[in-house]
This record gives structure tokens, C-alpha cells and sequence, in this order.
């Protein structure tokens, strides 16, 4: 248990197990939010008749990095490593509804492995590309 505190208009990623092990992006990365409704259970009665259905809802996140707001190679390296070392974690931002900023939390999964592509040639520490977040 710990607490995390951002800055407005920032995001990180960090361990369940340890909030110590955290890594907030230098660059506000474009974004979309998109909700999933994934059905849980449905129960009926004997007559057929529809007693009770639990909803889940999730999220999937996708960060986009493109030329104007590229990833560097430090960012690139701390997302490798919770793809593959860490596996489920935790996303947070803190950004602007149109009225105040408000906190945002995913327990998440990468939805596929992250691929990225050099900014330009002879820029190997700067990327672009998107990462897929799906809500575990």
C-alpha cells in the first residue's frame, strides 16, 4: 500500500506489489479511451424469467507517441520492462475533463506486445508508435 501523486497532465505506470517500483512519463502521450461491457453472469428463475445480470465494465487505453510526442528510449526500456517482467500493473493519469482534473486508474494488461519505430534515421533513442492497455 502507498500513495501516488501526479502532477496534472501526467501519466505512470508502476508494480501492484510495489508502488515504489513507478515510472512517470516526461510527455503527455495522445490517448483514447475506449469502454468494453463484458456480460459476467446472468441468473434465472425456474419459469425462464431473467432474475438477476451482473455487467462488468472495462476499458482499453491506447497511448499513441507520434512525431510531436515521440518516446524516449528510457520510456521505451520502462514499458518493455512491465510487458515482460511485471506483466499486470497499474496505469494512472491525471488529466483534465473539461471542468477539473480528475485521477484515472487501470489495472492493466498490454493487449500485445509493444512494437515501436525509430523517430528518424540515426535517432535510435527517440520512438513512435501506440501501446494497447486492456483493464485485467
Amino acid at each position: 500500500a502507498g500513495d501516488v501523486t501526479l502532477a496534472s497532465d501526467k501519466w505512470a505506470i508502476f508494480d501492484p506489489a510495489s508502488v515504489t517500483d513507478i515510472y512517470t512519463f516526461p510527455d503527455f502521450p495522445s490517448y483514447q479511451i475506449t469502454p468494453m461491457s463484458l456480460y459476467r453472469a446472468k441468473e434465472r428463475n425456474r419459469q425462464g424469467q431473467l432474475l438477476t445480470e451482473w455487467l462488468t465494465s472495462k476499458e482499453s487505453v491506447v497511448l499513441g507517441f507520434g512525431r510531436d510526442n515521440y518516446m524516449r528510449l528510457e520510456q521505451m526500456c520502462a514499458f518493455l520492462r512491465f510487458n515482460t517482467v511485471i506483466k499486470t500493473f497499474f496505469l494512472a493519469a491525471y488529466k483534465y475533463n473539461g471542468q477539473d482534473y480528475v485521477p484515472h486508474i487501470w489495472k492493466g494488461i498490454f493487449m500485445e506486445d509493444p512494437s515501436l519505430v525509430m523517430l528518424a534515421a540515426g535517432r535510435q533513442d527517440l520512438f513512435t508508435g501506440d501501446l494497447n492497455f486492456e483493464e485485467a
